[in-house]
């Protein structure tokens, strides 16, 4: 995607911008809130109130980006094939993991691995960003998904050498909301650049 400050396409560039920074917003979230909840307060909830304030920045400039998105006019609607095929495949990546995400959380229940799947959900959302790179062509996905499979893959290292829960489970989402705070920070990066 190319992002440069233009005239044309501007409004629909700040809107690409709000919907990836409102994904990473709530992808941070989620993974602070397993971090947390398995620690129960371990961590003197010192990754919680860091990731907290690192999502009230986000909201700072979803809302500024927001605000510039209402003051550009409205575009003529143009269909375009290339945006179509994106969106489908997007979509058909994104069902494909949720159906991975199910289906390895039915088998790990059915086979006492439990304590595996917070590190699966991590692979398979690490892999997930390496069709996507392909889709949007953007380069950054490549080493989101590589840097998240790393997370993943130290995640099963740790797990099969008898680390407990309470130690894997905050290393893996501290490591994904790494992750997605930097691909929020991307984001934030991107819309600066767009002038209305």
């Amino acid at each position: 995607m190319n992002y440069s400050a233009t005239a044309n396409g501007s409004k629909k560039q700040l809107e690409s911008v709000l919907g990836g920074l409102s994904l990473m917003i709530i992808s941070t979230i989620v993974w602070v809130i397993i971090g947390e909840v398995t620690l129960h307060g371990r961590d003197y909830w010192l990754i919680g109130a860091l990731f907290t304030l690192i999502v009230l920045s986000f909201l700072v400039f979803y809302a500024k980006f927001h605000s510039m998105a209402k003051k550009l006019p409205e575009e003529p609607v143009v269909a375009n094939g290339d945006e179509k095929a994106k969106s489908k495949r997007f979509t058909i990546i994104f069902i494909a993991e949720g159906v991975g995400i199910l289906v390895i959380k039915n088998v790990l229940a059915n086979t006492g691995h439990d304590n595996w799947f917070i590190a699966s959900i991590a692979l398979i959302v690490g892999m997930h960003f390496f069709p996507l790179a392909k889709v949007f062509n953007r380069k950054f996905d490549y080493f989101m998904g590589a840097f998240v499979c790393l997370v993943a893959i130290v995640g099963f290292m740790l797990i099969s050498k008898g680390f407990p829960t309470y130690v894997t489970t905050p290393i893996i989402s501290t490591g994904c909301a790494l992750a997605t705070s930097a691909y929020g920070t991307m984001m934030i990066l991107k819309g600066n650049k767009i002038r209305p």
